[in-house]
């Protein structure tokens, strides 16, 4: 890497010389007139990999915002610019065999390309086939002459399948490719629904399930894989909060809905309707246009099935996801044994609001660092419990469903953003599915753990108790990164 500029016109003891001290640029210096305003610059390097992000801030005397294609002369001094600036922000690559320098990252990369509003609707839809069945299952399985002991078996069969797909799925994206395992997860999707109409006892209804299940894992995991490689880098924590709105769209309005259409028009008519819902998925992953992935020379043929660089997101999902499980499984039964009301009121207003911050706070994790937004998520989840655990009124009751959802909008968008920024582009389906994978283990772990808890103390204690695990996390996070907000580079 070359990087070299012309004498100033000043006199040598009116300007500022510098050595960078990073590695490869032995005799790099520069030199800027004393009369231009003074400001920070910025030198930014990545490697020909993208594996790398190293930082060098240096004060430095320079002139008003200058836009020059390299070689060309400044107007302003006569200097031939070897790379761009702009408000104190110089960039070059560290390649030497690159010729012009990399494009300055920022708010005008666009996010809502075609591929990111296919993937998002596909996703929507994957989720909105899942949650229309959600409330009404149960059910069903009474209908159909299921005990109540087995209830809780046909909703496991789904979650297990469901997690134990995901790391398949993940590294057949990175093999296959994301929009083959779309689609094959969207046909899957748009097809197991139907197999419930055929399901008039406990054991075929499992089986249909168990398809389902897996095909929820395929969709969910390639979904984000492709989520991954169509954002811009510089926009990923908000992209992210952009994208998760479709979860929690599915997720407010779907069980609703189930429970509208079995009251009108019947069980059959309602697996039509998943099946619908699922078909729309198939179809918007036909609409993807894959971009191409670029193969690297010392890339392994295969990803593995836990990708080590996503262990430390995903152990921060998995805190919050153990509180997860004990708040959806045991609110009903807290809620009515305090008299707060219709406990579902606390998933429309925690829905209301993620929908409305996610965006927002992962526009802040792109701005500040990933972790200045999950660990302040970290505390409103801890203050958020104890509320909860104290809550005796409506009021008090919803308030706590909105700190809830804070904390969701601050942590899973950021750390899902901290993934996509820790692991290399041919590993980010693997990688997706260890963290999605995480999230699923914590909300079963929770609902058991959770449900000893509660049996020995209370439904109150039992929440007191889960505050905690995000002081837990809050201090793994610390530790793991020895205070630092900001984990991992951006690709």
């Amino acid at each position: 890497m070359v990087l070299a500029l012309s004498p100033c016109p000043s006199k040598a003891s009116d300007s500022v010389r510098g050595e960078s001290p990073l590695v490869g640029t032995k005799g790099l210096g520069w030199a800027f007139p004393t009369s231009f305003p003074r400001c920070f610059a910025e030198f930014t390097l990545s490697s020909a990999e993208g594996s790398q992000h190293d930082r060098w801030r240096g004060q430095t005397h320079m002139s008003r915002s200058i836009m020059q294609r390299p070689g060309r002369p400044s107007p302003r001094t006569g200097m031939p610019l070897e790379f761009v600036v702009s408000f104190g922000l110089l960039k070059f690559n560290q390649n030497p065999e690159a010729a012009t320098p990399s494009p300055l990252p920022g708010p005008t990369e666009p996010i809502f390309t075609r591929n990111f509003v296919c993937d998002a609707l596909a996703n929507l839809f994957t989720f909105a086939s899942f949650h229309v069945l959600l409330a009404t299952l149960p059910i069903y399985v009474v209908q159909i002459g299921g005990r109540q002991s087995e209830v809780g078996l046909v909703i496991a069969a789904f979650a297990v399948t469901s997690l134990a797909t995901r790391p398949f799925a993940g590294q057949a994206t990175d093999i296959w490719g994301r929009k083959r395992l779309m689609v094959l997860g969207g046909l899957g999707m748009g097809l197991s629904p139907l197999l419930y109409i055929v399901s008039t006892s406990v054991l075929p209804l499992i089986g249909a399930r168990l398809v389902q299940g897996i095909a929820f894992g395929v969709m969910g995991t390639a979904t984000a894989a492709l989520l991954a490689d169509v954002v811009p880098a510089s926009r990923r924590g908000e992209a992210v909060g952009y994208f998760g709105m479709s979860n929690n769209l599915a997720m407010a309005a779907g069980p609703a809905l189930g429970i509208v259409i079995l009251q009108g028009l019947g069980f059959t008519n309602l697996f039509l309707v998943s099946a619908g819902i699922g078909s729309l998925a198939f179809v918007f992953a036909l609409l993807v246009r894959e971009p191409p992935r670029q193969s690297r020379p010392n890339s392994p043929k295969r990803s593995p099935l836990v990708v080590r660089a996503a262990l430390f997101p995903a152990s921060m999902m998995f805190f919050y996801a153990l509180t997860f499980g004990g708040v959806v499984t045991f609110l009903p039964l807290f809620a009515v044994s305090r008299g707060l009301g219709n406990p579902g009121l606390f998933f429309t207003v925690q829905a209301t609001v993620v929908m409305a911050l996610r965006g927002f706070t992962g526009k802040l994790s792109d701005r500040f660092g990933r972790g200045a937004v999950a660990l302040p998520g970290m505390v409103a989840l801890a203050i958020s419990l104890v509320l909860l655990s104290r809550a005796s009124s409506v009021p008090a009751f919803l308030t706590t469903a909105a700190l809830y959802a804070v904390a969701f909008s601050c942590i899973q968008p950021s750390m899902t953003a901290l993934v996509m920024d820790r692991v290399k582009p041919e590993m980010r389906g693997a990688a997706m599915g260890t963290f999605i994978s995480s999230m699923d283990a914590g909300i079963g772990s929770g609902a058991l753990l959770w449900g000893v808890v509660s049996g020995l103390t209370g439904y109150s204690h039992m929440y007191l108790i889960a505050t905690s695990v995000p002081v837990i996390a809050i201090g793994l996070y610390m530790w793991a990164t020895r205070g630092k907000l900001e984990v991992g580079n951006q690709k």
